[in-house]
């Protein structure tokens, strides 16, 4: 017959411990990892126009979701020469007509597959034309962000490249 002592048991729960925390340091260390490489997509980048060249800069962060979004923070030319601020008049929604380009929504929906290192499943929004095309993006070896829009398969789309930035643009 076999009786356990009190050191024994303790011995095990110890181990049984010690098993568990190193578990859930792993568990915890790759969900902190995975989420770091989601979230460096995440700042503030250039974009310029690529029909007329005109510069904005977009803000990337994550949304209450957990998918990424981007809004406009800063444009070149914010106001038309009569002082005006330019609106979305182009939006395919009336009621969103009469918002100013400054603050639009116009990335969303995008996630990150680790696999491609790449986020896909979103939209861009483009508000010179009112229109959404599908969209993923990646970030090149030097820190650009290429951001492919397409509509049905993304061989007939374009890419443009962001350059990202430390600071908000005045």
């Amino acid at each position: 017959m076999y009786f356990c002592t009190i050191e024994k048991i303790y011995v095990f729960m110890l181990h049984l411990k010690i098993v568990f925390l190193f578990f859930n340091f792993a568990i915890a260390h790759l969900f902190i990892y995975s989420q770091t490489e989601a979230d460096r997509i995440c700042g503030l980048y250039y974009a310029a126009d690529p029909n007329n060249g005109e510069g904005s800069q977009i803000q990337i962060y994550k949304a209450k979701n957990g998918m990424y979004e981007g809004k406009v923070v800063w444009m070149e030319y914010p106001n038309h020469p009569n002082g005006e601020p330019r609106r979305d008049v182009k939006n395919p929604d009336p009621q969103k007509r009469n918002q100013t380009n400054v603050g639009i929504v116009i990335i969303k929906g995008f996630t990150y597959n680790e696999a491609h290192d790449e986020w896909e499943n979103g939209s861009v929004y483009n508000p010179g034309s009112g229109k959404t095309y599908r969209s993923y993006m990646k970030l090149d070896s030097n820190g650009k962000l290429k951001v492919r829009g397409y509509l049905g398969i993304s061989l007939l789309g374009k890419t443009v490249t962001w350059t990202k930035e430390k600071t908000l643009r005045k």
